[in-house]
Parts: structure tokens; C-alpha cells; sequence
């Protein structure tokens, strides 16, 4: 349905912003940003290569959960997260930034990355766009320098890094399992 008014605004020349296509195009710029396939990031997040296409083209919207393995998937920050949800919701900055009464330069901030989400804030977010407060949660993954570091070993060197820290992990483990 939403596809036949899109067409049908286009041929009597209204343009039509979709939220659905705001969103999925996001999600296909994370992907190939990454250099992930559409079949690979499907399975990685358990739906189907067609079911991604169609998110991705703005024919199907995913749910608050899919987004957030989307997110998982494709390591999307806090920020940017904020800016997926504000736009499912269908919000302007500006909207999303009057509601949980800050400025909309701090909005922008946040979604860019360049200010740290308070707890406040995250509350007062979580509470607007109706999302559970794990949403919300950073990520645990390497720094960037870190991970660049890893991507560039050799299956020798990784298996070295892997040995050394093998015994401290299985340590850890027997701990929490005790």
C-alpha cells in the first residue's frame, strides 16, 4: 500500500519522505559501508536476503528488536542508534529534541557522536520513542586502533594472540561456572 502511494505522489510530481526508506537506507549505507552482503547480514541477524531487501528499499519497516541487531550487527553506535529510532518514529531533530528538552545542536551532537548520551537524556529518549533503556546500552567492542591492529595479523600471529590469553580465559570460565 505504502509502495502504491509512493508511485503514485511520484507520478503526479509530490515528493513523499518515507521513514521507511529514511531507515532502510540507513541500515544499507552501515552495510556496505562494512563490505557485508546482503545474504550475510540477513543470516547474521536471522531474517531472510528478501526480508532485508525490502527494509532496505523502505518497502517493510523492522520492529525496535531488528534494529537492534541490526545495530549489534553492524556495530552502529549509541548515537546514530538514537537517530534510527527518532526516524522509525518519524521526528525531526528538532521534534525529538523539544520533547526531551534539549537543543537541538545537542541532538545533533549526541546522534553524531560528539557528546556523550547522559543517563537523563537516554531516560528521557527511551521514554519518547516508547524503546527499552538496553537500546540504548553502548556495544562492548575494541577500539578502533585496536581493532585495525587485528584485522592486519597474519592466522599465525592470531593464533599466538589466541594461545596466550586461551588458559586466562578458560580460568575465567571455570570461575563463573563454579
Amino acid at each position: 500500500m505504502i509502495v502504491f502511494v509512493s508511485k503514485c505522489a511520484k507520478i503526479i510530481g509530490i515528493e513523499v519522505t518515507n521513514k521507511m526508506n529514511e531507515v532502510g537506507e540507513m541500515i544499507r549505507q552501515y552495510r556496505m559501508k562494512l563490505g557485508y552482503s546482503q545474504k550475510y547480514l540477513s543470516e547474521k541477524v536471522g531474517i531472510t536476503s528478501v526480508a532485508l531487501s525490502a527494509i532496505e528499499r523502505g518497502v517493510r519497516l523492522p520492529g525496535d528488536e531488528m534494529i537492534y541487531k541490526f545495530s549489534k550487527a553492524l556495530g552502529i553506535s549509541v548515537g546514530q542508534r538514537v537517530k534510527i529510532y527518532r526516524c522509525k518514529r518519524g521526528l525531526s531533530q528538532s521534534e525529538l529534541a523539544k520533547r526531551i528538552e534539549i537543543y537541538p545542536s545537542g541532538l545533533s551532537r549526541i546522534e553524531a557522536g560528539k557528546e556523550a548520551l547522559s543517563k537523563a537524556v537516554s531516560e528521557r529518549i527511551c521514554q519518547v520513542l516508547d524503546i527499552s533503556p538496553d537500546r540504548l546500552k553502548p556495544f562492548i567492542m575494541p577500539p578502533r586502533k585496536i581493532k585495525k591492529k587485528l584485522q592486519q595479523l597474519t592466522e599465525n600471529e592470531l593464533m599466538d594472540k589466541f594461545n596466550a590469553y586461551h588458559p586466562i580465559l578458560v580460568r575465567i570460565l571455570k570461575t563463573e561456572n563454579e
